[in-house]
Order: structure tokens, then C-alpha cells, then sequence
């Protein structure tokens, strides 16, 4: 049986080889989108060493050889969303050298998340680790968000969207209500829509209007929106390279329901393209849409233009 104990700094040069090894490993499965830093080691030691002082660094021990970690954050609830006085704890970095010492580590990362406050537990599970799945599942941890990306990203024609300005904030905020009971649907403790959500939506898309950095897109007819904005990769890979994100995005087309009910998505397929076209404007080549697993119709929406997941968010309700 393993002990399971936090790590201390001369754990570090361990840690950070265990790291390592899963950044090669994303590298092998998208070479495009998890593209390795050259110092990739030494981001890496960096970000363990800013764990040991503001996350968990979990680490398991047989006899005196290290055999896996779990780096987890703990995070209150995200902007628009509620958890009441609880916390979540993400996951985002995990290393078993056996089922067996994955199983065990894993009970005592769920526990400290506990003791943490945690109600909520999220595992980063790329989309092709099987093992990784599997190790989800024995623990109930269900799929909630998925990250879908688009690479060699090209610019397109002109089509009917337009830039938002502040007249169209009623709008936008009346449509993200729609997303986030969308999300509410697919898993109500992990999504529980926090009462102020609309008066912090809009100061937030407010406040965004203002950054240099990001676009915010309406459809010519106001039947949806899409935010453009940066990302940058996990530690280890190339966080130098820009990365367009898109996390606020809904349209009539799919914004309605979680299931799957036409095949014409044009009314979405525009502000897409017009994020698409602004981050390769901007100098990125890779777009990265967040999403939700329960999300059928928007999905297909992603599917058919090009996107495919590259990893979820795999979560358990904890009380």
C-alpha cells in the first residue's frame, strides 16, 4: 500500500519528471495543439514550486520511491455560478504509476479536496487517455466540460456579424441566461446559476468591451453572440504561442436545448467564423471552444465546422 502525504520541495525533481512525462504524452496525441516548450522542464518546475506554496501538491510513496502525484487547485465558483460557502477543487495535473496506486492517490485527492472545503471535484482528462477515463470512472467522475479545438485556423469571408456595442448588452446578457440554464440542465450542483448572474454577466462583457485583447460579435439580426479572447496552454507546453479561446457563445440555432433537433446551423456558424477570422487577424492559428458534454446540439455545431474535443473536465458532486 502506498503513503500518500503533500509534497515538500525535495520531492520536486520527482514531481516535475512525472509531469514531464504527461506533457510528452498530450504532445503524442496533438502534436499541433500540445506542442512541448523548449524549457518545458523548467516551466515545470516553476509551477511546482508555486503549488507547494498556493495549491496541493499530493504525492505517493513505496518504501522511499516516488510513485505518482496529484497537483489541485481550489477555486471558488466561477463568475456567473454558485457553490454557496464551498469551493471546488480542479484537478489538473495527475501521475499513477498502477491502477492500484492511482485508486489510492486518488481517495486521498478527493478527501483533501473535502477537507479543503470542496464540494465539487474536476479532473483535467484528456480525450484520448483511456486510462485516464477509466480512472474516472471507478471514482464517478462524469464528463461536464468539454474542450474542442480547431487548428490552422484561416480567415473567412466577411458574413452577417458585426462588432457588439454597448446597445447590444441586453441582448447578449438575455442570451447567456439561455447558456448558463443550458449548463444548470446538464449538472445542477456544478452549474448552479448564482441569483446576481445577469448584473455580473454584463459587467463583466462591460468590462470586456474595454480590453484590446478580446472581440465580442453579434449576429447582424441579434439572434446570438460569441466572445473571442486569449488562452494560453498548461505549463510545459508552448504558453508563448497564442491560442484563441471561446468560452461565451450561443445562438437560436442550438441555444434552445441540450439535444440535437435540426441540421442547419447557420445562424451559429457566423459569429464562429468571425471568432475564427479575429483570431487569425490576431496571429493565432488554433481556436479552443469550450462546451459541455450534455450539450448534443452545440457539439454537432463544433463537429461540423472542423473542431474535434482534445480534453473534459470530468467532475463529481462531493456533498
Amino acid at each position: 500500500m502506498s503513503t500518500i502525504r503533500i509534497a515538500n520541495e525535495l520531492d520536486l525533481k520527482q514531481t516535475t519528471h512525472f509531469a514531464l512525462q504527461n506533457a510528452k504524452r498530450r504532445n503524442l496525441t496533438n502534436s499541433d495543439f500540445w506542442k512541448l516548450a523548449d524549457d518545458a522542464k523548467q516551466q515545470l518546475e516553476r509551477h511546482h514550486e508555486f503549488a507547494l506554496k498556493e495549491g496541493v501538491l499530493l504525492v505517493s510513496q513505496a518504501s522511499d520511491v516516488l510513485t505518482g502525484f496529484a497537483l489541485i487547485w481550489i477555486y471558488p465558483a466561477l463568475l456567473v455560478y454558485d457553490l454557496g460557502d464551498k469551493l471546488a477543487g480542479l484537478i489538473e495535473d495527475f501521475f499513477a504509476s498502477d491502477i492500484k496506486t492511482a485508486d489510492e492517490l486518488m481517495n486521498a485527492v478527493l478527501e483533501r479536496i473535502k477537507i479543503r472545503n470542496g464540494c465539487v471535484a474536476a479532473l483535467d482528462t484528456p480525450a484520448s487517455w483511456t486510462d485516464r477515463h477509466e480512472l474516472a470512472s471507478r471514482f464517478d467522475l462524469l464528463p461536464a466540460s468539454e474542450y474542442w479545438v480547431k487548428t490552422n485556423l484561416e480567415q473567412h469571408a466577411k458574413n452577417a456579424v458585426r462588432q457588439a456595442t454597448e446597445a447590444d448588452f441586453s441582448s447578449i446578457v438575455e442570451f447567456n441566461v439561455h447558456a448558463q440554464k443550458r449548463k444548470q440542465e446538464s449538472n445542477s450542483r456544478f452549474w448552479k446559476i448564482h441569483p446576481d448572474a445577469p448584473a455580473r454577466f454584463e459587467a463583466w462583457m462591460r468590462h470586456s468591451l474595454t480590453l484590446a485583447d478580446r472581440s465580442i460579435f453579434v449576429a447582424e439580426d441579434s439572434r446570438g453572440f460569441i466572445v473571442a479572447q486569449p488562452t494560453r496552454l498548461l505549463p510545459g507546453h508552448r504558453t508563448s504561442d497564442l491560442i484563441g479561446c471561446i468560452d461565451d457563445f450561443w445562438s437560436e440555432d442550438f441555444g434552445y436545448s441540450l439535444q440535437i433537433h435540426n441540421d442547419n446551423y447557420e445562424i451559429g456558424t457566423s459569429p464562429l467564423q468571425a471568432a475564427e477570422s479575429d483570431f487569425h487577424a490576431r496571429g493565432a492559428r488554433i481556436s479552443l471552444v469550450i462546451t459541455t458534454s450534455a450539450w448534443k446540439s452545440k457539439n454537432q455545431l463544433l463537429e461540423a465546422n472542423g473542431y474535434q474535443p482534445v480534453y473534459f473536465w470530468s467532475v463529481k458532486n462531493l456533498s
